[in-house]
């Protein structure tokens, strides 16, 4: 998924979405046991399984608000080891759609959209709206578009570095967790050191449920739901490759 604008620009990855409003307050409710061999291991060990237990899951739906002063961006992606799909609905009437098929992305988007969101000229813009853009390796705008609409880049999005600590067991939509807080992915427009929260399923497969990063006024909850199940992406019909219409990011 495309991280979202407000919290750190087109470079960094994420992108996935309901708001997660109160979260910090419904995810720590009077601490209570976690299973047996969870709640006594080092948060580190919880993070690695929960990685990997949503690698192996193969795909997953995400709904991803990002907000700040100016406004907010909401996302509701579904991704893939290797297709994905993402709606993003922007403050000020911004709408567009992404696709990522076979290393192939694909963008659809109103002239808000492409402007002020992915940050396309003007003038290309207002010849775009509303159509299919496709995007390859190495071309004008593919990383601002593809990256982060994998479940590889939306595992990436929520690993948390530095000193991991666990902040006890409490609920997330009625599931039971285990939080794990640390610092968040470095990314610009994030002050270093930001710290985040990530909420684990303690039930079942131990999988991400909901993770939470603050700094500022900049809030990007996300909510991760239907694990493993199948993700059909079909690339659009006759997409205008970006070198048709562009040469680079600068072009008017």
């Amino acid at each position: 998924m495309t991280r979202p604008r407000a919290a750190s620009g087109l470079a960094a990855a994420l992108a996935a979405l309901g708001a997660l409003a109160g979260l910090a307050g419904c995810a720590s409710p009077a601490r209570s046991s976690a299973p047996a061999g969870l709640a006594g291991d080092p948060p580190p060990f919880v993070q690695a399984e929960a990685l990997a237990a949503a690698q192996a899951a193969g795909s997953v739906h995400v709904d991803m608000t990002s907000s700040s002063g100016s406004g907010a961006t909401v996302y509701s992606a579904d991704v893939s080891s290797s297709a994905g799909r993402q709606v993003i609905t922007i403050t000020g009437g911004g709408q567009a759609t992404v696709l990522d098929v076979a290393g192939i992305g694909y963008v659809t988007g109103n002239r808000t959209a492409l402007t002020s969101f992915f940050g396309f000229p003007a003038a290309a813009s207002s010849r775009l709206a509303g159509r299919w853009i496709s995007f390859r390796t190495g071309q004008p705008y593919y990383q601002q578009v593809v990256k982060a609409v994998t479940l590889g880049s939306a595992i990436g999005v929520v690993r948390l570095s530095g000193r991991l600590a666990s902040h006890g067991t409490g609920r997330v939509g009625g599931q039971p967790v285990i939080a794990v807080r640390g610092t968040a992915p470095g990314v610009p427009g994030v002050p270093a050191g930001t710290k985040a929260t990530l909420f684990v399923a303690t039930t079942g497969r131990l999988l991400p449920v909901s993770y939470l990063e603050v700094s500022g006024s900049i809030r990007l909850s996300a909510v991760f739901s239907r694990w493993g199940e199948t993700v059909s992406v079909a690339a659009p019909r006759d997409a205008i490759p970006v070198t048709s219409v562009m040469k680079s990011p600068n072009s008017a």
